[in-house]
């Protein structure tokens, strides 16, 4: 079963504010489902597609000196 997160706990764990995560989901660089029925977007993002999203930025190569 998949788990579903809130654009508040996906701020959270990618400390960034809510708007960052809707303007990246707005965007299409993360991607959502709408759960509202209403006019006002309710987005929930799932676990897996938050951990493939930080994985493609994640920055890889760099040696330490």
């Amino acid at each position: 079963m998949t788990n579903y997160l809130s654009t508040k706990e996906v701020a959270a764990r990618l400390s960034v504010s809510i708007k960052w995560v809707q303007q990246a989901i707005v965007a299409g660089e993360l991607p959502a489902s709408n759960m509202s029925k209403g006019k006002r977007p309710s987005y929930r993002v799932s676990e897996d597609d938050l951990t493939a999203f930080m994985e493609s930025r994640a920055v890889t190569g760099i040696e330490g000196g």
